[in-house]
């Protein structure tokens, strides 16, 4: 009997669309369609900002969403067409026929995490608490026309298969959609070739063609039964399919903000993932930049798929380092998801876990105002609680997380002379601590207690000052 081999999802693609020769699919077909016409967006250059332009105001959050917090701005989710069977966060194992797709311009639109600009993702809801997020994570296809649902016939020829109608084998407004509802096409559409190129097995996995550089001219011979038609269009959508699941419990609550922060899992890595049924969100854990077309980048496997006995392939389960969500297993040593054997020896009572519960620490809010004199400085807060939370206002409406460094045990905010222009006076606010901790700041500044209801006013007329200044 075979034995089971593990593999990676990347190898996955690979098997679902085999080559004869050593090169890769994509590779392949890059070198055989060629584009008449470079487009003008460098899609290889590093990308170091925030592109999303749809930024919500704070005071219109919608409940039960997710944002992307970057500073002071929130970022909705991105979500332009979907081809989704069921709800995704439903979902118990990866499953491929799950797919997303953006044009060229809202492809812009899905908000970047980079995490180590401290970017957030957050949750608010007036009347709903959390129990857990989903991570749907989605393989990066590169650029293509707009269908989706391609099938392969005997000969290896590839087709797309209208069995569900129109709607739900090509991309919704799009020009190869608008092209077939005027043609009438309601059949199965051979396509045998783009740009002279024979469409064969090899040029689809999981329902998508693949190959096409964004904004690429194609030149569709097809048939509808042995009715041709010739259909001139553009590789104008960016296709996405899932291939991993994840799921996490990890949050801590922003009081001040009414925000719950949602902790992105350590062992993540960059890559495309829908959160929650809500949208996706682009994720850099290092650096801080990306690259577009860096497809290894963001495919690179965090789980393993299996192949089985019988060589079928058997996708992820659901993975969570909470016992009760995770239905994922590695057999792989040191792997995510590997659980040693059960040892047959039994535990002293001197091995035995210490189960006593912890002791909750009683934390609460403080506010401070700092009037400072006409030198810029750093305020700091010594503490060794990492998970506190420490936030300074401005009158012009400008909001200050303080970055906490772990090597010096203390939090630290700075106000450069910019800041100190205009006005001496500033609020503070802290929560999370549960020990008492010491702030100090530059010579000559002054810091004093504060009400919360002060500090709402403050923020208030700081707020107002600032959209009029705008």
């Amino acid at each position: 009997m075979k034995k089971k081999r593990l593999i990676s999802s990347i190898l996955l693609l690979v098997l679902t669309g085999t080559m004869l020769t050593g090169c890769s699919q994509l590779d392949r077909v890059k070198d055989v369609i060629k584009p008449k016409e470079e487009a003008p967006k460098d899609y290889s250059a590093k990308i170091k900002k925030e592109t999303s332009t749809n930024i919500v105001d704070e005071s219109e959050l919608e409940t039960g969403n997710f944002y992307v917090m970057h500073k002071d701005k929130f970022y909705s989710l991105a979500s332009y067409s979907t081809a989704f069977p069921d709800d995704v966060s439903d979902l118990e194992t990866a499953d491929t026929t799950y797919h997303a797709f953006f044009d060229l311009t809202q492809e812009e639109n899905i908000p970047t995490m980079f995490l180590e600009n401290d970017d957030k993702l957050v949750y608010y809801s007036e009347d709903t608490l959390l129990d857990y997020v989903s991570f749907e994570r989605f393989r990066d296809d590169g650029y293509t026309i707009s269908g989706y649902n391609y099938n392969i016939l005997s000969g290896g020829q590839a087709y797309l298969s209208m069995s569900d109608g129109l709607d739900k084998t090509v991309v919704l407004d799009t020009d190869l959609y608008k092209q077939l509802s005027d043609l009438g096409v309601a059949n199965d559409l051979l396509i045998d070739k783009v740009n002279k190129t024979k469409i064969t097995k090899d040029y689809i996995t999981d329902g998508i063609l693949y190959g096409l550089k964004p904004n690429q001219e194609c030149n569709l011979q097809a048939y509808e039964g042995t009715i041709y038609h010739n259909i001139k269009t553009t590789a104008e959508v960016h296709a996405f399919t899932n291939f991993e699941l994840f799921r996490s419990a990890e949050y801590t609550p922003l009081k001040i903000e009414n925000l719950y922060e949602v902790t992105i899992p350590k062992y993540f890595k960059n890559g495309y993932y829908w959160v929650n049924d809500i949208g996706m969100v682009r994720i850099i854990t290092s650096g801080k930049s990306y690259v577009l077309n860096d497809f290894d980048s963001f495919n690179n496997p965090i789980l393993e798929a299996i192949e089985d006995y019988d060589g079928t392939i058997k996708l992820p389960q659901v993975y969570s380092e909470v016992s009760e969500l995770n239905q994922y297993k590695s057999e792989t040593p040191g792997a995510l998801g590997y659980v040693e054997p059960e040892s047959d020896t039994t535990s002293t009572d001197s091995e035995k876990t210490d189960t006593k519960k912890p002791v909750i620490g009683k934390t609460n809010t403080k506010y401070f105002k700092v009037t400072a004199n006409d030198t810029s400085g750093t305020i700091y807060i010594n503490s060794d609680e990492t998970d506190g939370n420490v936030i300074l206002y401005t009158n012009t409406g400008k909001k200050t997380y303080a970055e906490y460094k772990t090597d010096a045990k203390r939090y630290e905010i700075t106000l450069n002379d910019k800041d100190i222009k205009d006005t001496k006076e500033f609020v503070i606010a802290t929560s999370g601590f549960a020990e008492k901790f010491e702030m100090s700041t530059p010579e000559g500044w002054k810091i004093e207690n504060t009400t919360r209801d002060k500090v709402k006013d403050f923020v208030n007329n700081t707020s107002s000052k600032g959209e009029n200044e705008r």
